[in-house]
C-alpha cells in the first residue's frame, strides 16, 4: 500500500541523513555484530508496527515491541508489565540522541551497520542503559585495536555523555590516556558534567602531570566563571583521594579534618563528616599497602636520568645552551650533554671577565631542583677539571638565583649527585638552570668541561598553572576565559 511505502521513504531519507553526517564527522568505525538477523526487512515498515519511537529531532520511526524486548532486558521488563505507557501508541526516550537511537534499531533489527566514530561513546551507554551487552561488549573489544588518535576522538565523547556508568570506566582506562592536553580541551572539560570530568581526568596521563594537576583540573570544572560553586560537592571528587599518587600531605590533613588545601585547589568546601575521614583514612591504609607491596618485591635496577633527560625522551621541547663550544662537541650528537657516559665535551676556553656556564631550560616545565647530576667531561682525567663554580636557576628572562656555590673539585672517577642545600629559593619552581664556572680549573685555565649536566626534582606544568591562573584571575574580575591565551604553572610530580 501507499502508507508502508511513504513511511519506508521518509526512514531512508532520514537514515541517509543521519549517516551522512555521521560519516563526514569520523574516519573510522567500530564492528557490531548485528542481533537479530531474519528482522531487517522490517526496520522502518509500518506494516505491523505497533510502536513509534519518538526522536529528539521531531521524526519518529515505526517500531515492534517484540523486536525491542528481545534485544534489551530494560524494554522487555517495560513492555512486559504493567506500566502506564507500556501500552500507548508513541514512546519518547528521555535519554539519547536522535543519531544514536536510529542506529541502534537499524542494530535491533539486525541491519548491519558499523558504529560510527561519532556515536561510539553514545551508543556505548545508551546500551549499557538499556541492558544490551552485546553492543557494550563489542565496542570494548573494538576500541582496544583502535590507534592512538581514534582512541583520543572517543575519549573526548566521554565528557559529552548523558550519563556516566560504572561501564563506562572500562571504555575511559582505555581511551583517555591518548588524550592530548591542551586550552581548548580544557574550556571543553570545564562545560563537562562533574561525573564525566571526574571520570575523564582519573585516566588522563600527561607526560609529566602530577595529581596537585589533576586536582587543580578538576577544580576547574567545580567553578563557575564568577567563582561561585557550580555542583554540590559530589562523591566522585571524594573518589580523587584513591588515585595513585594523591598528594600525602592532602590525606595527613584529611584525616585530621583539615581541608583548607583540598578544597583551594578544587575551589569548594568539603564538610568534615565520618564518611570523609573515613574515605581518606582508607586511601592512606591502600597508599602504605602499596609501598609494603614494593618493599617486598624486587627492587628494579636504578638508572641514571634526570628531568632534563626524561623530558627529550618524552618528546618535550628541551634547550641546552653553551657560552661557548669546544670544538670536539662537534663529534657527538645534540644533547649529549643530558647523557652520563664519559666523553671530551664542554665550553671552549674562557677568561675570568667572561665566565663560561652550560644551561638548561624548558619552555613548557618548570622544576623544583633537589639535586644536579655532573660528570667530568675531559678524557684526560687529571686536567681541566673544574674546582669552583656555582648553580643558578631562573623562571623565564628573569634574574638568576644561586642555588648553591661550590669549591670543591668535580669527581674524576664518575657521575656526581650533588643535593641542593634547603632553603626558600631551593622550594621554588624554574624552568632554566645554569652551571656557572667561577674560577679557574685544575690546570689554570678556564675550560668547562661538562660531559654530563642534569637536574634531579619535581616538575610542574606551565601550561595547566597558566590556565589555573588565568581562571583565578577572570573569577576576580567577574570575565569569562579569553581565548587562546597561554599561561605559566602547575603541580609536582616526582622523578
Amino acid at each position: 500500500s501507499a502508507a508502508p511505502a511513504l513511511g519506508r521513504e521518509r526512514w531512508r531519507m532520514a537514515r541517509a541523513a543521519s549517516c551522512g553526517g555521521e560519516a563526514s564527522g569520523g574516519d573510522f568505525v567500530i564492528p557490531v555484530s548485528p542481533q537479530l538477523g531474519g528482522f531487517a526487512n522490517f526496520c522502518g515498515e509500518e506494516h505491523l508496527s505497533d510502536l513509534r519511537v519518538s526522536l529528539p529531532d521531531d521524526t519518529s520511526i515505526p517500531v515492534h515491541r517484540i523486536v525491542l524486548a528481545a534485544v534489551s532486558g530494560v524494554l522487555r521488563a517495560k513492555y512486559c508489565s504493567a506500566f502506564a505507557d507500556a501500552r500507548e501508541a508513541e514512546w519518547r526516550p528521555r535519554f539519547g540522541s536522535a543519531a544514536a537511537w536510529r542506529w541502534l534499531i537499524r542494530w535491533a533489527y539486525g541491519c548491519k551497520a558499523p558504529l560510527p566514530a561519532g556515536l561510539v561513546v553514545e551508543a556505548f551507554v545508551l546500551a549499557d542503559h538499556l541492558q544490551i551487552s552485546g553492543i557494550v561488549d563489542d565496542v570494548l573489544k573494538g576500541v582496544a585495536s583502535l590507534g592512538a588518535k581514534a582512541a583520543s576522538r572517543c575519549a573526548l565523547q566521554i565528557l559529552d555523555a548523558w550519563a556516566c556508568p560504572v561501564a563506562l570506566h572500562a571504555l575511559a582506562k582505555r581511551c583517555v590516556p591518548s588524550v592530548t592536553i591542551e586550552r581548548t580541551l580544557v574550556d571543553r572539560m570545564r562545560c563537562a558534567s562533574l561525573p564525566n570530568l571526574a571520570l575523564f581526568i582519573k585516566y588522563l596521563q600527561v607526560p609529566f602531570m602530577s595529581e596537585h594537576d589533576r586536582l587543580c583540573l578538576l577544580g576547574l570544572g567545580l567553578r563557575a566563571t564568577d567563582g561561585s560553586v557550580r555542583y554540590a560537592f559530589a562523591e566522585c571528587c571524594l573518589d580523587a583521594v584513591h588515585w595513585e599518587e594523591f598528594p600525602t600531605s592532602l590525606l595527613e590533613e584529611g584525616v585530621c579534618g583539615n581541608f583548607g588545601a583540598l578544597n583551594a585547589l578544587l575551589g569548594q568546601q568539603l564538610e568534615p563528616s565520618e564518611n570523609v575521614r573515613l574515605r581518606f583514612a582508607q586511601a592512606l591504609a591502600r597508599r602504605c599497602r602499596r609501598f609494603e607491596d614494593a618493599a617486598l618485591a624486587c627492587p628494579q635496577p636504578q638508572s641514571e636520568e634526570g628531568v632534563f633527560s626524561r623530558m627529550l625522551k618524552s618528546g618535550i621541547n628541551v634547550h641546552v645552551c653553551f657560552s661557548s663550544v669546544f670544538e670536539g662537541n662537534r663529534s657527538y650528537p645534540p644533547f649529549a650533554v643530558l647523557t652520563p657516559g664519559p666523553k671530551w665535551y664542554g665550553t671552549d676556553e674562557q677568561s675570568w671577565t667572561d665566565e663560561p656556564w652550560i644551561e638548561l631550560s624548558c619552555p613548557t616545565l618548570s622544576v623544583c631542583p633537589r639535586a644536579l647530576c655532573v660528570r667530568h667531561g675531559a678524557e684526560a682525567f687529571n686536567c681541566n677539571v673544574c674546582q669552583s663554580y656555582v648553580f643558578e636557576a631562573a623562571v623565564g628572562q628573569g634574574e638568576w638565583t644561586e642555588l648553591f656555590a661550590c669549591s670543591e673539585m668535580l669527581s674524576v672517577d664518575g657521575p656526581m649527585l650533588i643535593g641542593v642545600p634547603s632553603s626558600e629559593a631551593a622550594s621554588q619552581f624554574y624552568n632554566r638552570f645554569r652551571l656557572r664556572m667561577t674560577g679557574p680549573d685544575s690546570s689554570g685555565r678556564w675550560f668547562l668541561c661538562i660531559a654530563w649536566m642534569d637536574v634531579l626534582g619535581s616538575t610542574r606544568r606551565a601550561d595547566v598553572d597558566g590556565w589555573i591562573a588565568e581562571e583565578e584571575e577572570a573569577a576576580r574580575r567577574g570575565k569569562r576565559w579569553r581565548k587562546g591565551a597561554a599561561g605559566t604553572v602547575g603541580s609536582t610530580q616526582w622523578l
